[in-house]
């Protein structure tokens, strides 16, 4: 079979970023020269069918590209231990900035996926939204080439506007199910099943692919409804929760006109 790219790729990771990259990429016939993780590249090395290894000093040095999907606070350690110098270095992250690598090279950048990922819970990877960033031009037409094969969804954003993606994100999601948990403590507090909630759920997810945000609000907040309002917060014993709900609904309201 016909390579889509000639880049060669060590992936360095093997958590949840790791899985589906590294899928991503063996899904449309990149070369995966090789894993590197100090405790699960076996596992992911085995489901792919490519060489791995545990130990840094082993490994590969004839890639174009070291892609690193590790923990944010993996990256001063393990860079500063990289075996080599001057090869192209490319991070996952979102929050982590370009120049972590620039003590150890000259050529490096990022591949930041913006989505949540859940290893082996498969998603349409040609969807994920793949943000780029380089220190000079070829790394970014090498970074820009392998993004285009993985997905449809290419995006050159600087360290500074990745940082405030990432944040965005997390109000998006992270804090979105964390909602999502709360409203599941409702339920079952009063022996409800959590999945009467899902079809509401969808519907609000639906209407945001379809509008802003701002257009598809409603609730008591939106209404300005005091009475009910009040009588949540009354029914709610949780302080933090009940804090929570007052300020959103404060925010809903500030921003409904």
């Amino acid at each position: 079979m016909t390579k889509k790219t000639n880049l060669k790729v060590v992936l360095i990771g093997s958590g949840n970023v790791a899985w589906h990259i590294g899928k991503a990429m063996i899904d449309n016939e990149i070369d995966v020269l090789q894993i590197y993780s100090p405790q699960h590249a076996f596992k992911l090395a085995t489901e792919w069918n490519i060489p791995y290894t545990h130990d840094l000093s082993a490994l590969n040095d004839s890639a174009d590209v070291y892609l690193f999907a590790i923990k944010d606070d993996s990256y001063q350690k393990l860079v500063a231990q990289f075996p080599f110098r001057n090869k192209c270095m490319v991070h996952t992250s979102g929050s982590v900035d370009i120049d972590v690598f620039q003590e150890v090279t000259n050529s490096y950048g990022v591949l930041y996926p913006f989505q949540t990922f859940t290893k082996n819970v498969v998603l349409p990877f040609d969807q994920v939204p793949l943000c780029v960033e380089a220190n000079d031009e070829k790394t970014e037409e090498k970074l820009k080439k392998l993004a285009h094969i993985l997905s449809r969804k290419q995006y050159v954003i600087d360290s500074h506007t990745r940082r405030y993606l990432h944040l965005a994100g997390v109000f998006a999601c992270n804090f979105t199910n964390a909602l999502y948990g709360l409203a599941k403590d409702i339920t079952e507090e009063k022996g409800l099943d959590f999945s009467i909630l899902l079809p509401l759920i969808n519907e609000t997810a639906r209407k945001v692919n379809l509008s802003f945000p701002e257009e598809v609000r409603t609730g008591p907040a939106v209404r300005k409804d005091m009475k009910i309002i009040e009588k949540h917060l009354r029914m709610l014993d949780d302080e933090k929760v009940k804090n929570v709900y007052k300020l959103i609904s404060e925010i809903i309201a500030e921003k409904t006109t």
